[in-house]
């Protein structure tokens, strides 16, 4: 009976032993130098001066002939928080599902506020917010029922009254949204804010680049609108 004809698969090291062959050898062996490979047909194993083969055979290995399959990718959409990846949903590391302050500049923001309203009355949130103009008003138009804090119903002074009103949306808040306007710097009033929400232990998302407001801040893409976010660590108790 004629031999059974092989099959080269790969050739690696040095020495015309090292062509290998998905043949077992008779020895039913794999040599040192194969055997890590995952080649368990050297044919040379039973030679023992050869080298690269270690003078020895070992038990065969039952390595697969074929190569590992690759990682596969994750998924598109949502990803961690510290990617910068788009969350917004039940998996989201901020919670929109509670009462969700927002503040922002009076004169406006170039980031959208819609999407973000959209997101927290999704997961059921509540919205809370000033009475000023800008960002303001375009939370309030396009949520009539947000919980609306007036600075009028604060004694004082203007300034005294703009910075209780401000106080008062974060207080009854769970979490804090602000956009800042087209410059990227926050305002007194929307930095009271962030810095009200902080200390309060409350998760802050600031649309558009990193606060100046000192805090551990990671990109986050909230509902489609890029930012960063500062999570409170988790308690112990």
């Amino acid at each position: 009976m004629a031999p059974r004809p092989e099959t080269t698969v790969r050739t690696h090291g040095e020495g015309p032993h090292h062509q290998r062959s998905r043949r077992p050898d008779p020895d039913g062996g794999s040599c040192v130098a194969c055997a890590p490979k995952g080649y368990t047909g050297c044919t040379e194993t039973a030679k023992a001066a050869l080298k690269g083969c270690q003078g020895a055979s070992i038990p065969a290995v039952p390595y697969p002939l074929t190569s590992p399959p690759s990682r596969s990718l994750p998924p598109p959409g949502r990803q961690n928080v510290f990617s910068g990846s788009e969350t917004s949903g039940p998996s989201s590391p901020f919670p929109l599902g509670g009462a969700v302050a927002f503040a922002g500049s009076r004169h406006g923001s170039p980031f959208p506020v819609a999407p973000v309203v959209r997101a927290v009355l999704s997961a059921g949130g509540s919205v809370r917010v000033g009475c000023a103009p800008g960002v303001d008003a375009a939370v309030r138009s396009c949520c009539p029922s947000a919980g609306v804090v007036r600075a009028s119903s604060f004694p004082g002074p203007p300034r005294a009254r703009l910075a209780a009103r401000t106080r008062a949306v974060v207080a009854g808040a769970s979490a804090l949204c602000v956009f800042p306007p087209a410059g990227g710097s926050l305002g007194p009033g929307s930095s009271l804010a962030v810095r009200c929400a902080l200390a309060r232990g409350l998760p802050v998302w600031c649309a558009g680049t990193r606060p100046s407001v000192p805090a551990p801040w990671s990109p986050l893409r909230l509902a489609g609108v890029p930012g960063f976010v500062c999570l409170p660590a988790p308690s112990l108790f």
